[in-house]
């Protein structure tokens, strides 16, 4: 026949005929499902016409459109998009699979040729870091997102799979292609096994879509929103299953996602269609199902309509978006009840060692509140989570804190029984103005902030002493929040507190700092509009703490029970100070007020300045605070509350019955209705996550070229950044909050790429700044130990020992450890093997850094000489942060060494 065929076609369109191959049945989405003959029909070449016609430049096609006819006219208002080449539903591969199968038979070489455009178009499409997006070329939006919905990035895979194997049909496909495609499943390979989400150190799923740079879980359209999927995850898990030699990180990652499809099985459920809705019917004799979206947080089912709003229930969206999306499927069915136990069977000797090592006991915290006997012990957490505010929303808490110079700042922890936390985000990833915080500004950037739920959406509004009072909002704590916005600019205004009233009017709360507007010891009441972003009028102050002869009024928390307006705030300071409560009947005053908590006769110093919360039931309420602790920063209590009959709250203990309470060193946990394991904020990290641990925080907002989890994976890589002259000044400090009065940090560096005058190690951020690091000198590689005087203006460094020359063997890297005792007492030492650690200078003993309002801290550091044209690198492998008492090998016991050290 002509090869003028196509374009004949293309003019007076082509219908099948079916007719002549009853095997056919004329459809696109079967065109991979013909008998192998039909590949070799007049049939099958007037389709392969038709792809030829709808292959775009890009070498790839759209999606969505049945190539068994010619192309037709599109329909009005068409956007033009989706048209665009892209591998979602299947689009591009299934065009180059039904090409090479046509191919075989008919050898025309213009299949060849646009096959091999397709090909190329695959090949090209993937991001250096493995993925692949949807759209390419890059289509904005959510496209550009690392794309396994649908199965997107799983169907491009296999394919190129088979194509680097040689496989039917595409045993003619070049070495040199084949070569390429073997590469690009490799890359691929470590994308699906970086972006698997691992929770609490336990592998888990994926999102159906990461983000292309941080490979983070990242929202699709409005109602797909980061989270664990139930149904995309799936066939991550089936193409891992179907790999010829998986490796102990594929076996893991299959492990660890079969566990969490069991523990997110939903029984005793019926989905059912009636009178076009959705519904979700109790019965305890359904088949299990599974919901589509899990939280990220609590691993909790979740539902987004149009808004973005997650709702608990299905029945909470509106009826369009239930009906008109599969919100929960058997997906995982046949993965848990087949084709996994049968990979097992054949791969017995992974499946025995990934199950080996979750039962092995993880290395404890350095402190847990939990003592597993249904009591607590204060504090709850051991760490700078300073001024607390706490919301509950349902059965879950959510805590932020302020975070000064720090970034990101305002820390977001989860809990569901106020005494097990965990970090699971940042409201605000950037300080604003980023120029401005840009560079360190020690004691200035955030303040106390105040978190609180109204409508649907999370808000947590913040001082900046300097800027003014801004308001972040969310509706997923653990999830993205809205830039910020200046809600009133000026100097001086903090500790801002927000009331939604009955009458709908909105109210805040805020008090004064001196060194900026010359006002203390009062609290203001400013109205503002409807959506919290402004101010609505004048505010007025209503209290003076000269009225009841209290001083530092500050930090104040709004409520409204009872038929009262209650304003929680400290009172005395932050060392020694007290926690006051303000009650009026009216908004404006006048107030009336009661102390609550003092140290009394307790260990704990100034309790006070946090948030009330109340159970799940109603039934119990706590007083969440801060103890200031020196070099620890502000540490976090918790306190039960009692209401008595005169209407006052009393915190902690009351022996003498005088209304204020002390402080409780343990007591029995809160009664949330259910049990809860033990958890603490993130402290150790493997650094093999596709973004830094929500532990760590910079000094000012990071900046491109500062670190990678990329270059070398499985590994922190810092770039050596110019010396500030002084360490309270370097913005790229990488560190986080000392996590219990005594315990013992260790990372392995590889300091091998390292440019003459580089150094890095492990560092205390306090006063004085201590640290332990690896210099490269014309001499070759030394580890020194060195401290430097704290405060704003720092001091130069001091070197209490001589460095010690090192000799470690290729590739084999350094461990540095520091000791943290009691006393904030530091110990820094180093070895070759991470088993005989060598002491290295004196013990210091750290303070916070003068004017900085945080605690002392411990992270990373790599620094370069001052006029480094070209400075190297630190790759980090990982950092563990342990209890001191389960290492018998502590810098104590061995002596200092100041000589040359060898493997």
């Amino acid at each position: 026949m002509s090869r003028l065929r196509p374009l004949l076609l293309g003019l007076i369109g082509f219908a099948f005929a079916v007719a002549a191959h009853a095997a056919s049945d004329g459809r696109w989405g079967n065109i991979l499902r013909q008998p192998e003959t039909w590949y070799a029909s007049e049939e099958a070449a007037h389709v392969a016409d038709n792809v030829l016609l709808y292959q775009k430049e890009s070498g790839g096609w759209p999606k969505n459109l049945d190539m068994t006819l010619p192309p037709q006219p599109l329909p009005p208002g068409t956007d033009p998009g989706e048209l665009l080449s892209n591998i979602d539903n299947g689009a591009s591969t299934t065009q180059v699979r039904f090409l090479a199968q046509v191919l075989a038979a008919h050898n025309d070489p213009r299949y060849r040729q646009a096959f091999d455009r397709g090909l190329d178009y695959l090949l090209a499409a993937q991001y250096p870091n493995g993925g692949w997006p949807q759209y390419y070329p890059i289509r904005q939006g959510y496209y550009t997102h690392i794309t396994y919905n649908d199965d997107a990035m799983v169907r491009v895979m296999t394919l190129l799979g088979e194509v680097a194997e040689g496989k039917v049909p595409f045993e003619f496909v070049s070495a040199e292609k084949r070569t390429l495609a073997a590469t690009a499943i490799a890359k691929g390979l470590d994308c699906i096994l970086r972006t698997q989400v691992v929770e609490n150190g336990q592998k888990t799923v994926w999102c159906a879509q990461h983000d292309e740079k941080t490979l983070a879980p990242a929202q699709a359209r409005a109602y797909e929103l980061p989270s664990l999927s139930g149904s995309e995850s799936v066939g991550i898990v089936e193409y891992l299953m179907s790999l010829d030699k998986p490796t102990p990180e594929v076996a893991a990652a299959i492990v660890g996602a079969v566990k969490w499809f069991e523990s997110a099985k939903l029984t005793g459920l019926r989905i059912q269609r009636t009178g076009g809705d959705v519904v979700v019917v109790a019965d305890p004799n359904a088949p299990p199902t599974w919901a589509r979206f899990y939280d990220l947080a609590t691993n909790k089912p979740f539902f987004s309509g149009r808004d973005s709003v997650k709702k608990d229930q299905l029945a909470d969206i509106e009826q369009e978006r239930r009906a008109g999306y599969a919100w929960y499927g058997n997906w995982p069915a046949r993965l848990l009840a087949i084709d996994y136990p049968a990979w097992a069977a054949k791969w017995p000797q992974f499946v025995a060692a990934v199950n080996a090592a979750a039962t092995t006991p993880a290395s404890p915290a350095p402190w847990v509140p939990d003592l597993g006997n249904g009591t607590y012990r204060n504090p709850i957490i051991y760490a700078d989570y300073s001024d607390p505010d706490v919301v509950r929303v349902g059965e879950d808490y959510y805590l932020v804190a302020s975070s000064f110079t720090c970034v990101p700042g305002l820390p977001i922890l989860h809990s569901n029984d106020l005494v097990n936390w965990t970090i699971v985000g940042h409201a605000l990833p950037v300080q604003v103005p980023e120029d401005y915080f840009n560079a360190v500004h020690s004691g200035g950037g955030v303040w106390a902030p105040a978190i609180r739920f109204h409508a649907g959406k999370y808000y947590v509004f913040y001082p900046d002493p300097d800027f003014g009072i801004y308001v972040v909002t969310t509706t997923d704590p653990a999830g993205t929040w809205s830039k910020p916005i200046l809600v009133k600019a000026g100097k001086g205004l903090i500790d801002p507190c927000p009331l939604w009233d009955d009458d709908g009017k909105v109210w805040l709360i805020h008090g004064w700092a001196r060194s900026r507007s010359g006002r203390s010891n009062l609290l203001t009441l400013q109205p503002l509009t409807a959506d919290a972003t402004a101010t609505a009028g004048d505010g007025k102050d209503v209290i003076q703490g000269t009225d009841f002869n209290v001083t530092t009024l500050e930090g104040p928390k709004f409520y409204k029970l009872n038929g009262y307006y209650w304003i929680f705030a400290p009172v005395g300071g932050v060392t020694g100070g007290t926690q006051a409560v303000f009650r009026s009947k009216t908004i404006d005053g006048p107030y009336e007020y009661r102390s609550v908590l003092a140290q009394g006769g307790t260990s704990t110093n100034g309790p006070h300045q946090g948030a009330l919360v109340d159970t799940p039931d109603g039934k119990q309420w706590w007083f969440i605070h801060f103890q200031d602790h020196g070099a620890y920063g502000r540490i976090t209590h918790l306190e039960p509350v009692v209401w008595k009959d005169t209407g006052w709250p009393v915190m902690g203990n009351d022996p003498d019955g005088n209304g204020t309470g002390d402080p409780v060193l343990t007591f029995a946990k809160p009664v949330v209705g259910k049990s809860y394991p033990p958890a603490e904020p993130q402290t150790s990290d493997e650094f093999d996550a596709p973004t830094l641990g929500l532990q760590w925080q910079w000094l000012a907002n990071p900046q491109g070229g500062w670190y990678s989890l990329t270059a070398q994976p499985g590994s922190l890589r810092l770039m050596a950044q110019p010396a500030a002259g002084n360490l309270v000044a370097q913005p790229n400090l990488l560190l986080q909050k000392i996590p219990a009065p005594e315990f013992v940090v260790t990372t392995k560096i590889d300091f091998s790429a390292a440019t003459t005058g580089d150094k890095a190690g492990l560092l205390v951020y306090g006063t004085p700044m201590t640290w332990i690091g690896l210099i490269k000198s014309d001499a070759g590689l030394q580890v020194s130990q060195s401290a430097e005087a704290g405060g704003r203006r720092g001091a130069a460094a001091q070197t209490p020992n001589p460095p010690v020359a090192l000799s470690p063997t290729p590739g084999a890297g350094v461990y540095l450890r520091l000791t943290l005792t009691t006393g904030a007492h530091c110990q820094f030492s180093y070895s070759l093997d991470g088993k005989v650690f060598t002491a290295l200078g004196s013990q210091v003993t750290v303070a916070p850094v003068a004017g900085s309002w945080i605690g002392a801290k411990f992270g990373l550091f790599a620094l370069a000489a001052a006029g480094t044209e070209k400075p190297g690198y630190a790759d980090f492998d990982w950092i563990q942060v342990e209890p001191l008492a389960i290492l018998p090998n502590t810098p104590s016991t061995v002596a200092t060494s100041t000589g040359t050290a060898n493997n």
